[in-house]
């Protein structure tokens, strides 16, 4: 019968690890080892290592962005600039007179210059991008008794 070096505790002649505390035994040399493997849980929701079912066990969690999607949407409010109250009430009036004037004169040349015209607008344009994370988390264990590590899934 021996005694465990951490705490004290009696330990059977075959246990590798003190059942108090969790610490190793001296004469037990186990390599730390990285497995894939899901723990089991006891019946109280506590986790413990796969390899040497100890609860000395810390847990890392890490968050990883897999992609990003960034997609934009506009909206676009214009109109046609023209002319206000003032410029018809004093220049407006007599402009069209003469505007009909020159369109029964010269048609070709008036029908060249209002399609050769640059059209002027006002207003607002919103556009809303929107960007889509993809998030992604990882849980890593390690055993602080045997050295095992492994990832939840």
């Amino acid at each position: 019968m021996s005694f465990c070096v951490n705490c004290g505790a009696k330990l059977d002649d075959d246990s590798h690890f003190c059942d108090k505390c969790g610490s190793p035994v001296k004469s037990a040399q186990i390599q730390p080892t990285i497995t894939r493997a899901v723990p089991m849980q006891s019946s109280n929701n506590r986790l413990f290592c796969p390899r040497c079912h100890s609860y000395n066990i810390t847990t890392q969690t890490f968050q990883e962005q897999k992609q990003s999607v960034t997609t934009g949407v506009s909206s676009t409010n214009l109109r046609e600039k023209r002319h206000g109250f003032i410029w018809w009430l004093f220049v407006g009036w007599w402009w069209m007179i003469i505007k009909g004037i020159l369109w029964v004169i010269a048609f070709i040349p008036m029908a060249l210059i209002r399609a050769g015209r640059k059209r002027k607008y006002v207003g607002t344009t919103k556009t809303v991008n929107t960007t889509v994370n993809s998030i992604q988390y990882r849980v890593i264990c390690t055993c602080h008794s045997c050295g095992n590590t492994w990832q939840l899934q």
